[in-house]
Parts: structure tokens; C-alpha cells; sequence
């Protein structure tokens, strides 16, 4: 980053670095001819040089200047000096949600739910006076929200804090979706992106209820709802996953408050909330039902605290302002660790109690009964992040499920509670949202450490290996059975038995090799050896195209070895134009890509009923494989039935109509 503080940029004197965005680095500047303090952001020459982010700059600059709301940072000043665009912004002296929620993960602490629904409808209220004005953020995520302390509750029953919202209209991704050339660096946006975003849809405020919605999911769950690095995986998680049940990783949330963040979440935009104010209604009263216990023990893996007092004790908050660097769209900048900081380390006197094992990983020391005595290890950063990770997560004890569905890459959920209501409502333990699921379809129950699975008489009913149940009749579910839920199947196996050992209180082997108690660093290598496999999924959307339009298809390369591909679509009626995919598609391991594809009618009938064409979806890998999927494109007339009849009737009274005046007048 260069170097210009203690310089000035037109009117402002530059005084510190607050942090970087995506299209440039913010300071805090002193406008000297107004006297008071602001927020510059100086653009990275590159993106001034996109001709698309001229136009959403001055789109933004244009229309922001005019809003007026305290959930919106006032704009200032837009100018260029020295070759250079900056633009300047009200100084907000508080603490950004990116920086708020990476500390409080790595903290193993979260907010209170009154706090997290309260921010989000101040977000949400703030979103809906910009569309109402015809602006549209695009690019909403924890790095663009400001949280300051106020000094007392905007609301009478709201705490004293206030979200504001920044970076209007200077969103990085690309208009044509995540396939084409970025307008800048996404690593920051693309976990928060709607499904319209990631292919080039149109956009509209409900792009930003969805960014909103996987914010909402994060405060409350402590991560993500989809673990997205890269754009492939933005496509996949976005346009195809669900994310797992809120109320599996938080068992005490209210099912009214999952309700709202899956409804936000939504994959198609007519199934969001239709405005922003729907949304910030629906938190508020939602918020206002709460009890003690929802806001506190929501979260039972998590230290549950409270930001208005954190902000209060850290110096946030007006009373504070100079004691304390504030942060505007990134983080403080952090003095340099000492020595002893560099090396995690855990310590602790222990009685014999058994450790808990990491779900969905091997660990080199799953489990060990630990007697009375001190125990000083330094532990590798990996094993800190699975700690971490694990915390999210309910413990596994009762073992794995794999949930899977046609077309779509099968989930694993960790079984945690002894019983689980399946079904489609979203408050169920574990969510499907096909419409072939009732909405209390089935129970699972823990009974003599087997699982029992019951039927709540739900409409398509549920099969085990094949066999139908008697609604309301529990039957035994063994492992490697399958359970069949209308379109989804579900298999479970049992919890892996952990590794034990011993430890005495002052000496201990491992591997053959003695190490004394106390402080000792202990190095174990393994070795897994796995044969590569070469596998492939496909997944069309849409299944059903209505007249001429884009069917996109998905490759994930599910394998181990990187792979390319072909998709080829066949229409072996001959009666559609079909746009053929150009080249071929490489993807390394765990990768996935889409393309899009032009189907037309050769020839659209003038009248009679929709015909059905369908067509054939192929791709193949390098050694020949072949996947096939089918689709049908609707080719309806230009007239239906009907509406011919009708043109006919009325064409034949005019006829008859115009005969008769014919026949008067020659006669009279």
C-alpha cells in the first residue's frame, strides 16, 4: 500500500490508514476547508480504467449524495487529483461486522440474538429507503457494514447501536456473471452473492434481501452458510446447495428467526421477501417475542455477550472516539504479536475426563483419559481450525447421515440429537425443499442406541429399503439401509469408535518413544493412501424451458485427478436450434463450471396446443464417460386453441356484419 500519509489530496489532509476494500484503500482524512473529519477511499487506477465501473461510480455518486437515512454513510465528495479518483464519505467511528464477526469466531463467542435481529433490520430499513430511490447495493457483505455505539436507542426498544451501510453501487462483480472477466478483486463478495448475480440474471433489490439473509445466517451461526472460495464455487453452493439448518448448529433458536433467514436466502427471487421493509418488519416482530433463554442460550457451543457493552469497555463508542483508532469498511491495524503470541498453546490442569473427537476428521489423537497434572503442548494452526470449525457444530455421537438428491451433490449432516424431525418446513431439523416432502414428513428417534424412523403421515410416504411404513408405526433403521423421502434418499453409518491411550501424571510413550510431563513438543506424521477415482455429476436448470430460452449446465469434477470435459445437447426430433457449448471444460479436483445454452423452436405453430420437444444433455470426460440429463422445451403457438376460435368467431361476425349493411344498401 503506498505511503501518503501526512500528505493532502485536494482539500483533505490525509492522517491514517483505516483499512482496504475491493476497489481501493480508506483513510481518515481532515477536510481542512469545512474542518472536519471524513473518510477518503482512493480507487485503484485499474478499476477507474473498466468502462463499467466509471458507470457505477457515477451512478453511485450521483444518487447516493441524496439520500438521507442513518443506516446509509452520507457521501461527500467525488473528484480526481493527480490522475487519481477518491471519493469521500462521512467518518463513522466504529467497528465493521467483518472485523466484529472474525473476532468473535475466534473468540468462540457470539451476540446476543436481540443485538443480531435488531442490526439486521437496521440494515434491512436502510436497503429498502435505497430501493425505494431505485439504488441497488450489489455487493452487501460484513466488510461494507459500519456498527457504531449510540448514545442512546434510536428505537425505544432497540439497543444503542446503529448499522450503516457503505460502498453503494461499487460492486465488483461482473454484469454477465461470474464467468466472465471480473471488474475486480471478489474474494470478499462471493460467499454473499445472489444466484441471479453468479450467471448475469437481472438484479433488483431482492439480490440484496438474499446477501442480507446469508449475513443474517453468519451473525447467528458464527460462519457462512457455504464454505465458497472461488467463483466455481460460488455457482455450485448459490444456484444448487442448501445450507444446513440453523437450527441443527444453534438447537436453541426459535424456529421464527430460521423462518426469516431461509426465506431471504431463497434461491429463486420471487420466494424472498418481496421488499427490504417486509423484512425489517418481520426481524422487528420477531425480535420483540424473544425470552431471556432465546437470546441467551441459542447458541449452548457459544459465549453469548453483548456488542453495546463490548463497544462501551472496548472505547468504540462517541465517548471514545480518541481513544481508540475506529474502523471504516476493514480492519485496525494490529501491533505485532510478541514471541510467545506465535505459537498456539494450550494449557490446563485436567482431571480424567475424555476428550471430545472432531467430527468428519481424522485426528492423530482422537480421544484420551488424561489423570490428575499439567499439560503444556504447543498445537499446529490446522488442528486450532478444526477446534474451531468443530465448535460451529454440534459433537457427533450418533453418527452420519448422507442426504442425497438427483442431480444434486449429496450433504452430510452429523447426528447430534436424539430425535429429528425431517420434513420440508425449514424450522425442521433437517430441511428438504423439494415439494415431494411433506412438511412434517418423518421422525427420527434415538431408542437403545439404534435409530427409529416413523412416518407423520405425510402425503408421498416414506420407504425404507424399498418398503413403505404405516403411517405413525416406528420401525428399526439399520446402517447401510436406505431411506427413501420423496425425491431424496438418506443413509446413515454409525460414529467411528475413537483411538484410546492412557497418560500418567508424569511420564508417557507414544509410538514406542518416552517423553517426560510437563512442557513437550510431540511431532506424529501419518500417511492415508487412496486409489484416485475419476468422477463427474451433471445438473441442468431448467428442467423445463417455456418457449425459446437458456438451459445452463453444471460439471463438477467430484473426482481426485483434474479432468476436462464436453457437453454436447441432442435434439433427435430435429425440431429445435440449439446453440452448442464452444470448447472444452477443465477443472481440477472439487472444481465445477457452467455453461449456457441457446434453445429455440425451428418453427413455431400457428395455433393448436403446447408441444413438448425434449432434448438430451450430455457431457463426457476425457475417457469417455458419459453423463445424460434431459430437458423439454415447450413450443406453444401463436394462437391457442381458443384464441383462434374466438379471432375466428368475431372475423365471421364482421363478415356477416359487413354482408348484411351490403344487402340493405343495394336494396334501399
Amino acid at each position: 500500500m503506498e505511503t501518503i500519509v501526512g500528505r493532502r489530496l485536494a482539500q483533505y489532509k490525509i492522517e491514517a490508514v483505516i483499512g482496504t476494500g475491493s476497489v481501493g484503500a480508506v483513510y481518515r482524512v481532515e477536510d481542512v476547508n469545512l474542518r472536519r473529519p471524513c473518510a477518503l477511499k482512493l480507487l485503484h487506477p485499474a478499476i477507474i480504467r473498466q468502462p463499467e465501473m466509471q458507470r457505477r461510480l457515477q451512478h453511485s455518486v450521483k444518487n447516493v449524495s441524496r439520500l438521507s437515512h442513518p443506516a446509509i454513510v452520507p457521501l461527500y465528495d467525488y473528484g480526481r487529483k493527480s490522475g487519481r479518483a477518491y471519493i469521500t464519505s462521512a467518518f463513522i467511528p466504529g467497528i465493521s461486522l467483518r472485523h466484529l464477526l472474525d473476532t468473535l469466531a475466534a473468540r468462540q463467542q457470539t451476540l446476543r440474538l436481540d443485538e443480531i435481529l435488531h442490526l439486521a433490520a437496521q440494515i434491512a430499513g436502510g436497503l429498502a429507503y435505497a430501493h425505494q430511490h431505485r439504488l441497488i447495493h450489489q455487493d452487501l457483505h460484513p466488510g461494507n457494514i459500519l456498527i457504531k455505539r449510540l448514545d442512546r436507542p434510536a428505537r425505544p426498544d432497540e439497543p444503542a447501536l446503529q448499522a450503516t451501510l457503505t460502498d453503494f453501487g461499487l460492486s465488483v462483480v461482473p454484469p454477465g456473471g461470474l464467468q466472465t472477466t471480473p471488474l475486480g478483486d471478489m474474494s470478499r463478495s462471493l460467499p454473499y452473492l445472489a444466484p441471479e448475480q453468479c450467471v448475469g440474471d437481472t438484479v433488483d433489490g431482492r439480490t440484496d434481501i438474499y446477501s442480507l439473509g446469508v449475513i443474517l445466517y453468519q451473525m447467528i451461526a458464527g460462519q457462512p452458510p457455504f464454505p465458497i472460495k472461488k467463483p466455481s464455487d460460488a455457482i455450485r453452493y448459490h444456484m444448487l446447495e442448501e445450507p444446513v439448518s440453523l437450527r441443527v448448529l444453534c438447537p436453541g433458536l426459535p424456529a421464527a428467526v430460521a423462518d426469516i433467514a431461509v426465506q431471504a436466502m431463497a434461491k429463486a427471487p420471487d420466494g424472498r421477501f418481496q421488499t427490504a421493509a417486509q423484512m425489517a418488519a418481520a426481524l422487528r416482530q420477531t425480535a420483540a417475542r424473544l425470552t431471556a433463554a432465546d437470546i441467551h442460550l441459542f447458541f449452548p457451543q457459544q459465549t453469548v455477550i453483548s456488542l453495546t457493552r463490548h463497544l462501551t469497555e472496548m472505547g468504540q463508542g462517541k465517548a471514545a472516539k480518541s481513544k481508540a483508532a475506529p474502523v471504516v469498511n476493514g480492519r485496525p491495524r494490529q501491533s505485532r504479536p510478541s514471541p510467545e503470541a506465535q505459537t498456539p498453546v494450550v494449557q490446563a490442569r485436567v482431571s480424567p475426563v475424555a476428550a471430545p473427537v472432531l467430527p468428519g476428521r481424522s485426528s492423530l489423537i482422537s480421544a484420551a483419559r488424561l489423570n490428575a497434572g499439567t499439560v503444556k503442548m504447543p498445537l499446529p494452526s490446522s488442528v486450532l481450525a478444526a477446534r474451531r470449525e468443530s465448535s460451529t457444530s454440534p459433537l457427533s455421537s450418533y453418527g452420519r447421515i448422507t442426504i442425497s438428491q438427483p442431480g444434486h451433490t449429496p450433504r452430510q449432516l452429523n447426528l447430534s440429537q436424539s430425535r429429528l424431525i425431517i420434513g420440508r418446513r425449514s424450522a425442521s431439523d433437517i430441511a428438504l425443499s423439494d415439494l415431494s416432502v411433506s412438511r412434517r414428513h418423518a421422525e427420527l428417534r434415538r431408542v437403545d442406541g439404534r435409530w427409529q424412523v416413523r412416518d407423520l403421515g405425510s402425503s408421498g410416504g416414506t420407504l425404507v429399503d424399498g418398503r413403505k411404513l404405516t403411517p405413525q408405526q416406528p420401525v428399526f433403521w439399520r446402517p447401510g439401509q436406505t431411506l427413501r423421502i420423496g425425491a431424496y434418499t438418506l443413509q446413515w453409518a454409525g460414529a467411528t469408535p475413537p483411538t484410546r491411550f492412557s497418560v500418567s501424571s508424569d511420564q508417557f510413550s507414544v509410538g514406542g518413544e518416552p517423553a517426560r510431563g510437563g512442557a513437550e513438543r510431540l511431532d506424529c506424521i501419518g500417511r492415508v493412501e487412496r486409489t484416485a477415482v475419476a468422477r463427474f455429476s451433471l445438473t441442468v436448470w431448467p428442467h423445463r424451458l417455456p418457449e425459446a430460452g437458456i438451459c445452463r449446465v453444471l460439471v463438477q469434477n467430484e473426482g481426485d485427478l483434474p479432468d476436462e470435459y464436453t457437453v454436447l445437447l441432442r435434439d433427435e426430433s430435429g425440431r429445435l436450434r440449439i446453440t452448442q457449448p464452444h470448447g472444452r471444460i477443465q477443472l481440477e479436483p472439487g472444481e465445477s463450471s457452467a455453461v449456457r445454452c441457446l434453445i429455440r423452436p425451428r418453427q413455431r405453430p400457428f395455433t393448436g396446443t403446447a408441444r413438448q420437444h425434449p432434448f438430451i444433455i450430455e457431457a463426457r470426460n476425457r475417457a469417455g464417460v458419459v453423463m445424460r440429463d434431459t430437458a423439454v422445451l415447450q413450443n406453444r403457438p401463436v394462437l391457442s386453441t381458443g384464441q383462434f376460435l374466438s379471432l375466428l368467431f368475431f372475423l365471421l361476425l364482421f363478415l356477416l356484419g359487413s354482408f348484411t349493411v351490403f344487402w340493405l344498401f343495394l336494396r334501399y
